[in-house]
């Protein structure tokens, strides 16, 4: 059985947590997480790239207040 990978927006809480309000390091780091294969995607419905699909996840937390 494999070991479960972390929710999205527990990474993102993360490395926001890391990194602080610094958007490009927080993306860059969530990108590269993804990349690695540290976290996953259950689907890609936008085929958006790792880049891309980390800054609305970012933007998505700092609108909806679920990040800082």
């Amino acid at each position: 059985m494999k070991d479960p990978k972390p929710a999205q927006r527990d990474v993102m809480r993360l490395l926001y947590k890391e990194h602080g309000s610094d958007k490009t390091a927080v993306v860059a780091a969530y990108a590269k997480a993804e990349a690695e294969g540290r976290v996953a995607r259950d689907s890609n419905e936008h085929k958006l790239d790792a880049t891309a699909y980390a800054e609305a996840l970012y933007a998505d937390g700092i609108r909806k207040g679920w990040i800082a």
